[in-house]
């Protein structure tokens, strides 16, 4: 089941990011002022303004992977899978997370990660032939309960910043509780209910997350 409770945002078209090394932290910056402006490049036009919250009320949290004189490059859903949006340093308070998310849909895993130490692997379901699972780099933007939008989603949703068509990428549960690790999903990762209570206490908001072929 995708995860369909918003419709498509404007996408923007901006250089790729490069490749990163994979440090033992990870930067976020949550939006500390009224609001923050998304630009294509540094320097260049508007895109987007993000407030305080996202549209489902968690505190806006972006992942940052590039950094340029005041600005900086971030992961957000106001741009296209695989490019970054650019943000000035004001108004945004910093932190770093420890953890990072990987999913391998070849195995149908996602691995809670320190460092190079695996804390948990998790049995997923992945996207069916007809609506894959797209490969990249993410970050965790809201930790919401399933049953504020539908039994489908089982007990927990961490929404992700990726698309898969007009549809928000994340990680929720099913109907059941249960996941067999099939590719059957709308795009999104499926978890089982215990997995997920897990995630949804140890995850902090702006955790990255990369999926793997």
């Amino acid at each position: 089941m995708g995860f369909t409770l918003i419709a498509a945002l404007a996408l923007v078209a901006s250089a790729p990011p490069a490749a990163l090394p994979q440090p033992e932290d990870y930067l976020v910056a949550r939006v500390a002022g009224p609001a923050v402006v998304v630009h294509g490049r540094p320097g260049g036009a508007p895109v987007r303004e993000l407030g305080r919250q996202t549209e489902f009320g968690s505190p806006q949290t972006l992942s940052v992977v590039r950094k340029r004189g005041n600005w900086l490059g971030v992961v957000t859903s106001t741009v296209a899978n695989g490019r970054i949006g650019w943000v000035r340093r004001s108004g945004l308070r910093y932190r770093h997370v420890s953890i990072k998310l990987e999913a391998d849909l070849s195995r149908r895993t996602l691995t809670v990660k320190r460092g190079d130490a695996a804390l948990r692997r998790i049995r997923i379901d992945i996207g069916a032939a007809s609506s894959r699972t797209p490969v990249g780099r993410y970050a965790v933007t809201d930790k919401l309960p399933g049953s504020r939008f539908s039994a489908v989603y089982g007990c927990c949703i961490l929404a992700l910043s990726g698309h898969q068509g007009s549809r928000r990428l994340a990680i929720h549960g099913t109907p059941s509780g249960s996941v067999p690790g099939y590719a059957n999903s709308e795009g999104c990762l499926h978890a089982k209910t215990s997995d997920l209570r897990y995630l949804m206490r140890f995850i902090p908001l702006g955790t990255p997350v990369f999926v793997h072929p």
